[in-house]
């Protein structure tokens, strides 16, 4: 089934609008009639021409952000797929993440040393809870009996 008769049977064929150039991306099609497409997939076509930041970038302003009505495309990102995974860097060697797109190794494990640490002190204000992560994997970090950080 092309594109056409895929529209016209689970679509609205006078309304469902396309985004130019990425047919290759489209999943489905939502109960609004409103195409749905794979933004990594999208992503992933735009960082063939430029780095994964500036493709990022390119995708939420001038694909994600252009609302051209109540049949504007939907994009979505896949469940369990991490950004990290698509840089063309060895994430083996970066604290625990698995399935490497470099060397493909599986469940990977290295512990993370916590050398920069993150303390977000209590915010009665707006019910902030006191807390302590690390920011090179993200780990919430029990706090200390007697905190010395400022």
């Amino acid at each position: 089934m092309n594109l056409g008769d895929y529209i016209e049977v689970y679509g609205d064929i006078d309304n469902t609008l396309k985004a130019d150039g990425f047919d290759d991306c489209i999943v489905g099609v939502d109960t609004k009639s409103r195409l749905i497409y794979n933004a990594d997939k999208i992503v992933d076509n735009l960082a063939k021409d430029m780095t994964r930041e500036e493709a990022l970038e390119y995708f939420y302003y001038n694909i994600d952000g252009a609302y051209v009505g109540e049949y504007t495309p939907v994009f979505m990102f896949g469940m369990g797929e991490l950004d990290i995974k698509k840089e063309n860097v060895c994430t083996c060697d970066v604290y625990g993440y698995m399935n490497c797109n470099v060397c493909n190794e599986i469940e990977t494990k290295k512990e993370c040393p916590h050398e920069n640490i993150e303390y977000q002190p209590e915010e009665k204000d707006t019910n902030a809870a006191e807390y302590m992560y690390c920011e090179d994997c993200g780990e919430e970090l029990p706090l200390p009996d007697n905190p010395e950080i400022n």
